[in-house]
């Protein structure tokens, strides 16, 4: 479990592209294209550099109060495949 005080903000080098339904963002440099669903698309948009992991939660829960068990454990899950593709880094 991440500590939920740090701030994510999306690696330089990242777009994002919305295709029809379909979420990717892809480095140029790199080559490397990934699929995100709509929940990590949204975790990664609030990846700004300015929203802690628990405030990013709290958006989450605001936004959908049915999830809110769920939320902490899809927000984790989200930043850990984004920090393995290295699209995520903490200030």
């Amino acid at each position: 479990m991440l500590d939920k005080q740090l701030i994510p903000h999306q690696a330089s080098g990242f777009m994002m592209e919305v295709l029809e339904d379909e979420v990717l963002i892809y480095h140029q440099v790199r080559t490397q294209a990934v699929y995100l669903n709509k929940t990590a698309a949204l975790i990664w948009a609030l990846c700004d550099g300015k929203n802690s992991i628990m405030e990013i939660e709290a958006l989450l829960t605001g936004d959908y109060p049915e999830a809110e068990d769920s939320i902490p454990e899809h927000v984790d899950e989200s930043l850990q495949g984004l920090i393995e593709i290295e699209a995520i880094e903490f200030k």
